[in-house]
């Protein structure tokens, strides 16, 4: 890219920020955190922090609550207990990432994530209403139809869902979705589809050792890992470039019918508008809001493949090559490591907003 090049990317991406700032600042009149369950935290031990969206971290204290977009972050040290609307326990191990979020449900309804970027989680599920969250790591979804399972994920983006009771069905960014039920587990590379069910006796994994082994497999092949990184920021990047142009669509013809709600409130009054706002406004308004949970669980959940697997994978590695960085492993690495900086920040940047950075 010469520099001309780059100075047009550039101005383009900080005008589609403003534009992409303005469209949340409009949706928030939507309410859409009226839908939101929160989560309690109910214990704490060791180094527990509490980052709320758009906020600087603090530590996490029994009584604090998390709401859609934010994370409790556990140290080597640390351990959180926190219970989502008396629905679910949910464990938060050390050394963990876990976020709540938000996407459309299949009857468009908004539906929450507990997502989990790096770590392990381990969840017990008290009632089952048809109201269940969704599980999501950097490299899977699991849909939850069960009541207890344990989820890991690895520093190289992998995971590995592990069922205790009930049933859950997970899903990776290609391939067939995998039923599990008891004591079986499946593994999710990023990118990839999952993998063969194995059968997972209770308490048999213990997440450092699983981990190590992810960590061995990243510095044996950093370029394979990097490249596995890479189809699953592809695959989040596909996501956002469908769901961009149906939400500006969606949002430009919400503010068309504002604008003349506005117009109907002068002319006939206020019940002329509640009925036209019934029957016109508000299934935009829905349509709209959908597609923005939607675009924000795609771009946040790139966000934290970036900064959580990718950034934590070029650190342990430049550290390790410091002395030889010619290596041709180390360079084939950041050879993909760029590629996907650069798609990241020319297809995922523009749609944050200065909070989520």
């Amino acid at each position: 890219m010469n520099d001309r090049t780059a100075k047009a990317a550039s101005g383009a991406t900080y005008r589609r920020c403003g534009l992409t700032a303005a469209l949340i600042m409009g949706l928030g009149l939507l309410g859409g955190q009226a839908f939101a369950q929160s989560a309690d935290v109910t214990y704490v031990q060791g180094s527990v922090d509490l980052q709320p969206s758009g906020q600087p971290r603090s530590e996490a204290f029994i009584g604090d609550s998390m709401n859609p977009g934010d994370s409790i972050i556990t140290g080597s040290d640390g351990l959180a207990q926190l219970q989502k609307a008396n629905l679910a326990d949910i464990t938060v191990s050390p050394g963990t990432v876990f976020t709540l979020r938000q996407i459309t449900g299949q009857n468009g309804a908004p539906q929450d994530v507990l997502s989990v970027s790096l770590g392990s989680l381990a969840f017990k599920f008290n009632q089952l209403g048809g109201k269940e969250p969704l599980i999501a790591t950097a490299s899977a979804t699991a849909g939850i139809r069960g009541t207890e399972l344990k989820v890991y994920a690895g520093a190289d983006g992998s995971s590995l869902f592990v069922v205790q009771s009930g049933k859950v069905v997970v899903s990776g960014a290609s391939g067939t979705p995998v039923d599990l039920t008891a004591d079986q587990g499946v593994e999710v590379n990023p990118g990839g589809p999952p993998g063969q069910k194995i059968k997972v006796l209770h308490g048999q994994v213990n997440y450092s050792t699983w981990n190590a082994g992810k960590l061995d497999a990243l510095l044996k092949d950093p370029a394979g890992a990097a490249a596995r990184v890479q189809n699953q920021m592809q695959s989040y990047i596909a996501h956002i470039d469908k769901l961009w142009p149906e939400y500006q669509k969606e949002y430009a013809q919400l503010t068309v019918e504002r604008n003349k709600v506005d117009e109907l409130r002068k002319k006939e009054g206020q019940k002329a508008v509640s009925d036209y706002f019934t029957k016109n406004v508000l299934p935009i308004q829905n349509e709209a809001h959908g597609l923005f949970l939607n675009l924000r669980y795609y771009t946040l959940s790139a966000l934290s493949l970036r900064r959580y697997v990718l950034g934590v994978m070029y650190v342990r590695l430049t550290s390790m090559y410091i002395l030889n960085q010619l290596n041709p492993n180390y360079q084939n690495f950041l050879q993909i490591y760029h590629q996907v900086v650069a798609a990241y920040e020319l297809s995922v940047v523009p749609h944050l907003v200065a909070a989520d950075i």
